[in-house]
């Protein structure tokens, strides 16, 4: 499974596409770089905690832009 890191960086993939991005495309792309950011939060205190992330891989393969 990735890092925390690794979704902090599809984050700020999507703040660059934004820059650049119609209003329209802007509004979801900022959506998805809040959301691979809170994803980043979540595996980083998962690691922490020693959790298994299994299940988030499921949930960050839905959520990966393209």
């Amino acid at each position: 499974m990735p890092s925390g890191s690794r979704y902090r960086q599809y984050a700020e993939e999507c703040l660059r596409s934004a820059q650049v991005a119609t209003p329209v495309q802007r509004a979801h792309l900022l959506r998805v770089a809040r959301t691979w950011f809170e994803i980043a939060d979540q595996t980083d205190a998962s690691a922490s905690a020693g959790e298994s992330n299994e299940p988030m891989d499921v949930a960050v393969a839905r959520h990966r832009p393209m």
